[in-house]
């Protein structure tokens, strides 16, 4: 007996004073003998009377026990409803998650349409897991499709993915950072309805034409990348989400505010598309931390759809709300557009009455110019008589542009 050697299958620390362990394992041959040990903390007085379960159905601490969640779709789980106390750790981590598997869970779905969105809700009443962990795979439980990193001790996670395949079976499994004392509750929500994350699921926008939303009506959280980057962005795409309008006639201007009371997104990026959302209109990069940013192009077609993305630098802490404005009322951004100021003849505009901040080049540049054109805009007249003079005055208080061509 004492030159027997003993391969250990699976273990639990004790946790508490009364709190009950369990153990499983996934691999074990039937028809042959397998041998459990119980034990407690050294100290007589610890000692004492215990209850022991077993069963042999495979539960969701492995893949192949997997929970059926294809019933939630559309739907969620009650608060609380699933756990990871007593789990331990099962294949793959996520590729997103900085540690892990630790005490991962398994559920499956089959899909109902090629697009799933999966939401894990804590923080009380949901749940009580501490710094999640989610992710969303293939059949095969390790060809990983989304993931995302714990954020906050109960901040909620959500991922998604557009491609899957009706009537195919896909894997989920939760997991939460290392520590006995992360483990605990959690709900899980489900969607099969294609959102803003994806270009097929971007919101239709045409109603705020000339007006804006609601402050902070959108976010960049829990955003993932989708299709390209706009030209003059210096990053992504990150965490962009999709809009779509109507043309109503042949210009657009998007503007997007941030900072409050207008949202939390910091370094924005934005562009506009066209229908098929990988040509690019025009794009705006980054300013400032709460930088809001324009973007304007003139020669849509009316009653076409278009396309507009936004995204912000990488990194989990700028990703925020923003609101949107449009307008189809063409600006001096362009020739069409032109400012009348005619009625500034023998007189001049207020102080820093223009400016070239958001404008972009159109048509072509003065013969003088070293350069453009760059930021140019347009003002139109009627003549009064056989001359014009026109003087440009900046530096303050008459204005900021520098440089001037």
């Amino acid at each position: 007996m004492g030159n027997e050697r003993y391969h250990r299958l699976a273990s639990a620390n004790r946790i508490g004073q009364y709190t009950d362990l369990e153990v499983d394992y996934y691999g074990l041959t039937p028809g042959v003998v397998y041998y459990i040990s119980v034990d407690n903390l050294t100290g007589a007085g610890y000692r004492g009377t215990f209850k022991l379960c077993l069963s042999d159905v495979v539960d969701y601490n492995f893949y192949e026990g997997a929970v059926d969640v294809t019933g939630l779709i559309n739907g969620c789980s009650a608060d609380a409803a699933y756990t990871t106390v007593n789990a331990s750790a099962d294949k793959n981590k996520g590729a997103a998650w900085d540690s892990g598997p630790n005490y991962n869970r398994w559920f499956k779905f089959t899909a109902t349409t090629n697009y799933m969105k999966v939401q894990l809700n804590t923080g009380a009443p949901e749940g009580n897991m501490q710094y999640p962990y989610l992710a969303l795979w293939s059949t095969n439980g390790t060809t990983e499709l989304a993931s995302a990193n714990r954020i906050g001790q109960y901040t909620d996670l959500e991922v998604d993915y557009y491609g899957l395949t009706p009537g195919v079976e896909y894997y989920i499994s939760v997991d939460n950072l290392t520590g006995a004392g992360y483990r605990g509750t959690f709900k899980l929500c489900l969607s099969d309805v294609v959102d803003y994350n994806f270009y097929e699921g971007a919101v239709d926008v045409t109603g705020l034409i000339n007006g804006c939303s609601a402050d902070a009506a959108y976010t960049t959280v829990n955003a993932s990348a989708d299709k390209n980057k706009g030209a003059a962005w210096d990053s992504g795409p990150n965490y962009n989400r999709w809009f779509k309008f109507t043309a109503t006639t042949n210009y657009m201007k998007v503007q997007l505010n941030t900072g409050a009371p207008e949202g939390n997104m910091q370094y924005p990026y934005l562009a506009l598309w066209a229908t098929n959302g990988t040509t690019e209109l025009a794009s705006a990069n980054r300013i400032g931390q709460y930088t809001d940013l324009e973007v304007d192009y003139y020669g849509l077609t009316p009653g076409v759809e278009y396309y507009i993305s936004v995204d912000n630098l990488t990194g989990a802490g700028y990703r925020g709300t923003f609101k949107l404005c449009l307008s189809d009322v063409v600006d001096y951004n362009f020739y069409e557009g032109a400012v009348d100021v005619t009625g500034l003849i023998n007189g001049c505009s207020a102080d820093a009455a223009y400016t070239t901040v958001n404008a972009s080049a159109d048509k072509n540049k003065g013969a003088a110019w070293d350069s453009g054109p760059n930021y140019n805009r347009w003002f139109k007249f009627t003549a009064t008589t056989n001359y014009m003079k026109v003087q440009l005055n900046t530096g303050a208080p008459e204005g900021t542009c520098n440089i001037l061509i």
